[in-house]
């Protein structure tokens, strides 16, 4: 009989297969080089026609 994972069980089990790292540092590193991205432009707001 197969044994049933929740659903984090089954997230770990695939973290840990992809090398997936949860160390402090290394998310600091990955979010130094995202917040290095130049923001988007803003989406203009089109006004809306009166009802």
């Amino acid at each position: 009989m197969t044994e049933r994972k929740s659903q984090i069980e089954k997230f770990k089990k695939v973290a840990r297969e992809l090398d997936c790292d949860d160390s402090e540092a290394a998310f600091d590193e990955r979010l130094r080089e995202i917040a290095k991205s130049p923001p988007r432009p803003a989406k203009k707001v089109k006004d809306k026609a009166p009802e």
